[in-house]
């Protein structure tokens, strides 16, 4: 409704959960999950959806609980429903650099090497859009997720993920999502992009 008002398309972001090797040979699953994509596109022409990697790990009120998804999933479903039913530009990934780094923590305790140049690599052919963000310890739990670009080592983890950007010819919108003690005085905010600004060349 919003697209048609202002006639403009409108990026609805999903979080990918699937382990796309293993889903992609259950027939019954992809078909059904290709089947709302297709549906969606169809129905609504100013929409387009932008799929985004997650964390290993997530809790609710039961606990701590393991997903899939929190690799390349993302893009490997996006490209291959692309090449399967089209829709190339409607369709995409998110990066979210707060979840690769996540990740990248998370399997470095594992002695697995991932690199954020690897999440860049991967989400190259159809990425829509970044989700700026950094990590505090582990990047779990409050005040250790979505943080700011604030100084020192983090303003260096910044000109890490422009270069990044840069390397492979990004052009695709950046969003601040970073959190905050009181959301009406933005101040991870307000930082994070003055220290992006001061990066970026114009």
């Amino acid at each position: 409704m919003v697209g048609i008002k202002f006639n403009k398309n409108i990026m609805v972001i999903v979080h990918c959960a699937m382990n796309f090797n293993q889903d992609i040979t259950n027939l019954n699953k992809i078909r059904l999950i290709d089947n709302v994509l297709v549906d969606a596109f169809n129905k609504y022409p100013n929409i387009s959806i932008a799929i985004e990697n997650i964390i290993p790990l997530a809790n609710n009120y039961k606990g701590y609980y393991g997903r899939n998804g929190f690799l390349n999933d993302n893009c490997m479903y996006v490209d291959y429903f692309i090449a399967k039913y089209g829709f190339k530009g409607k369709i995409g990934t998110v990066l979210d650099t707060c979840h690769a780094l996540v990740t990248i923590k998370l399997l470095e305790y594992c002695k697995i090497s991932i690199t954020l140049d690897k999440f860049f690599e991967w989400n190259n052919k159809n990425v829509m859009l970044i989700h700026l963000a950094n990590l505090g310890d582990n990047g779990y739990g409050k005040n250790n997720h979505g943080i700011g670009f604030i100084q020192g080592k983090d303003l260096e983890l910044l000109n890490d993920i422009m270069y990044l950007y840069n390397k492979y010819e990004y052009d695709c919108p950046i969003t601040i999502e970073v959190s905050e003690k009181d959301y009406l005085n933005p101040v991870n905010y307000l930082k994070t992009k003055e220290n992006l600004l001061s990066i970026i060349p114009f």
